[in-house]
């Protein structure tokens, strides 16, 4: 009789057991292995529709107009080439930037390299930065140790910073230097 009853009561614990199993049989291996996440939040995001514009990176951006540029503002690492811009900002660092011709430049990122044919006014505030173009009308620097190099003649140049070396090509015809160790030729 108590090996009946021991066999009856293995019976009792089995049945619960099989239950479980049945009953979670269904479910799938991402919830038992997932940590019984929901696919929702676990899956991957949608991948854009053929309506979806692609949005450019910065080391791949296309050609821009000056319609495109107009107030461009620059701010990641990266290499940019622009068509002509009438106004261009530049924050960050390593940028670098080739162009044809920006009107308005700001500059207050560090270690930003420009090289284009025709930069109009430039006020640059960052540290480290070159820039080299055939023709520049105003530079006004208040950064250290930036390198500008026109191969034409420069209008007007102004120095509130130190370090700083300006080098135009056919001379520049009006210059202030209000810090030290800057260097013109």
């Amino acid at each position: 009789m108590t090996l009946r009853r021991a066999a009856g009561n293995s019976r009792l614990v089995l049945m619960p057991a099989a239950l479980a199993v049945l009953l979670l049989g269904g479910c799938t291996s991402n919830f038992l292995v997932g940590g019984g996440g929901s696919p929702s939040t676990d899956a991957p995001p949608p991948s854009p529709s053929a309506t979806e514009t692609a949005t450019p990176t910065p080391t791949s951006p296309p050609q821009q107009t000056s319609a495109e540029c107009n107030n461009l503002l620059i701010n990641r690492a990266g290499t940019y080439a622009l068509g002509d811009c009438t106004t261009v900002t530049i924050e960050g660092s390593n940028i670098d930037v080739s162009f044809g011709s920006i009107e308005n430049l700001v500059i207050r990122g560090n270690g930003a390299r420009l090289s284009g044919e025709h930069l109009g006014d430039v006020q640059l505030s960052g540290q480290g930065d070159e820039i080299d173009v055939v023709t520049l009308g105003t530079l006004h620097i208040r950064g250290d140790q930036n390198l500008v190099n026109a191969e034409q003649t420069i209008h007007s140049v102004i120095i509130d910073g130190n370090t700083n070396t300006v080098t135009a090509g056919d001379g520049i015809d009006q210059k202030a230097d209000n810090g030290i160790g800057n260097q013109f030729s």
